[in-house]
């Protein structure tokens, strides 16, 4: 049994291109997305027209991730059009309109995938974790608290949302996370997937990481419209893009409140947190996830 497990494309069509060939070539038995196709990138309309190609046509496994509900939750007729929450969404808006407002994909694709086999165990794939699908799995967490994110603990657990890739065992379990495709947050720019085998009795996974064009991503960014609609927090998405490394939740945890209260706007404290020359990579949990 082989199982290519690819999340947090990120509207990166570039990575996901690369990433796709690179699966095809190794011919799993399934293939799973775990997630975070759309938004916090220039090309969602792309890759959702690619992940639900290879669902139809190929038998794709397709879940969805807390950005695919960010732009959902923009179908609202309720969803403020202007105003600081439509700035501080703003991004999620133009995803929301890439795909001419339409989230009817989006909405029809489950919050997990269990996998039942007599003989293999039993195989889990979340976003994040049981606990729901922000409240992830990182390299930092203990077993305890391991433990507590996938109970009841299946043969494997697959999950991805933080960007950053983990292979764990406790127990009998196997815990993969596979890292990101379109956005890594551990200082490493190539995009990331995982490789899922079950091979004399037992089951083992590795991380691979592919160079691929991200200069052309880096122009996806103008060519796509990004900069003009999805307002000022594209340059922060867009120096993640470059370095690898998540800045989006520090931004959100220095502004969110003084921008609430009117001190500073979205503009002014982008602005201000690009020029900070000491802005470090925030990769702790947090209850609060701004779609970027």
């Amino acid at each position: 049994m082989k199982i290519a497990v690819l999340t947090d494309i990120h509207a990166n069509y570039r990575a996901l291109g690369t990433v796709i060939d690179h699966i095809e070539r190794w011919d799993p038995d399934h293939v799973i997305v775990a997630g975070d196709f759309v938004n916090r990138g220039p090309r969602s309309e792309c890759c959702k027209n690619k992940i639900e190609e290879k669902r139809l046509n190929d038998g794709w496994m397709v879940i969805r991730g807390n950005h695919e509900d960010y732009v959902i939750e923009r179908d609202d007729p309720d969803d403020p059009k202007s105003g600081i929450l439509f700035d501080m969404y703003q991004p999620v808006h133009f995803a929301y309109q890439q795909l001419n407002q339409d989230v009817s994909f989006l909405r029809s694709l489950p919050n997990r995938i269990n996998m039942e086999y007599l003989d293999l165990g039993s195989i889990r794939i979340c976003h994040a974790s049981m606990l729901g699908n922000r409240v992830g799995i990182y390299p930092e967490d203990t077993n305890n608290k391991i433990i507590k994110k996938i109970s009841p603990p299946p043969a494997v657990f697959i999950a991805g949302h933080t960007h950053r890739s983990l292979i764990h065992h406790i127990n009998s379990t196997l815990i993969v996370n596979a890292g990101s495709v379109g956005l890594p947050f551990d200082g490493d720019t190539r995009a990331a997937y995982a490789q899922i085998i079950f091979h004399k009795g037992q089951w083992s996974a590795d991380i691979i990481r592919l160079e691929y064009d991200l200069q052309s991503a880096v122009k996806d960014f103008q060519d796509f419209g990004f900069f003009e609609g999805g307002g000022p927090l594209v340059n922060i998405i867009l120096m993640e893009l470059r370095t690898g490394l998540g800045q989006l939740y520090q931004w959100v945890s220095e502004y969110f409140s003084p921008i609430k209260n009117g001190e500073i706007t979205v503009e002014e404290a982008t602005k201000q947190f690009l020029e900070n020359p000491v802005t470090k990579p925030y990769w702790h949990n947090t209850n609060y996830s701004q779609s970027k």
